[in-house]
């Protein structure tokens, strides 16, 4: 989890393309609406510390460039989505090829 959100900050520095932009601010949203979280709910100092983080890097996010659909760094960007997902589906279906 800390990698893929190390990632994500790095990542700031380039840039993201406006789709994974939302896509981001949708998950941000579910995670903060939905009870299940990293620091659960029933310690008061911390409560909201998970929640906090995921807003400031959501804020990062949307401060970092746009980047054009037609940018080779874009078309890089949505290729590596889709490697990826396919790479998480088949862990989670259990296929084992590459």
């Amino acid at each position: 989890m800390f990698k893929g959100i190390r990632d994500v900050l790095d990542r700031c520095k380039i840039g993201f393309p406006l789709w994974q932009k939302c896509l981001m601010t949708v998950g941000v949203v579910f995670y903060g609406v939905f009870p299940i979280d990293v620091l659960p709910d029933v310690f008061p100092p911390f409560t909201y510390a998970d929640d906090a983080f995921m807003v400031w890097v959501l804020v990062r996010v949307w401060r970092s460039p746009t980047l054009a659909p037609s940018s080779e760094a874009a078309q890089r960007s949505r290729r590596e989505a889709i490697a990826k997902a396919g790479s998480f589906l088949r862990r989670v279906l259990g296929e084992t090829r590459p």
